[in-house]
C-alpha cells in the first residue's frame, strides 16, 4: 500500500491540490508519519499539530497543505 501511496506522487503533482491524510503527506515527503507529526511541532506549524489533536478530522486542508509546503519545502 505505501507503494502505491508514494507512487500517486509523480514530479507534476502538486502536494496541495487536494485535502490529504497525514498517511498521504508522508509518503509525498518520503518519510514515516511519526516524522511528519514531529515536522508539525515546529514554531511555524504548531497550530496544525494542534487542530489534529483536536478532533477536526483527518484531513488536511489546501490552506493548511499550502502552508505546510512553505515551510517545509515542495
Amino acid at each position: 500500500m505505501d507503494n502505491q501511496l508514494s507512487m500517486d506522487f509523480g514530479s507534476e503533482v502538486n502536494l496541495s491540490d487536494r485535502p490529504r491524510t497525514l498517511k498521504e503527506v508522508a509518503a509525498y515527503y518520503g518519510v514515516s508519519a511519526r516524522v511528519v507529526r514531529g515536522w508539525l511541532c515546529c514554531h511555524q506549524l504548531r497550530d496544525l499539530a494542534y487542530r489534529r489533536g483536536t478532533g477536526r478530522g483527518y484531513y488536511f486542508t489546501v490552506a493548511e497543505l499550502r502552508r505546510m509546503a512553505e515551510v517545509l519545502g515542495e
